[in-house]
């Protein structure tokens, strides 16, 4: 039960923390979302990463083990 609870408060605090943004900041976390979905996508990753985009357009993504280091390589340096 505890771990429901839990889970609930994070989608609430997630969904709470875009509340502040410009319609500016939607569109750049938009468009950041976009290029990074299309590009994990293309490259048959989208299964392998997840991703957040920051209210400040910033992208964390987090790689399964088991994709080499060398697709890494290539996906981080595409997407700088």
């Amino acid at each position: 039960m505890k771990q429901v609870a839990w889970i609930i408060l994070v989608l609430l605090m997630i969904g709470c923390s875009n509340q502040d943004l410009t319609e500016q900041g939607f569109v750049l976390q938009n468009n950041a979302s976009d290029v990074v979905s299309d590009t994990l996508f293309d490259r048959d990753l989208s299964e392998l990463t997840s991703y957040h985009v920051r209210k400040n357009g910033e992208v964390v993504i987090l790689f399964a083990k088991q994709v080499s280091s060398t697709r890494y390589i290539k996906v981080v340096n595409y997407l700088r």
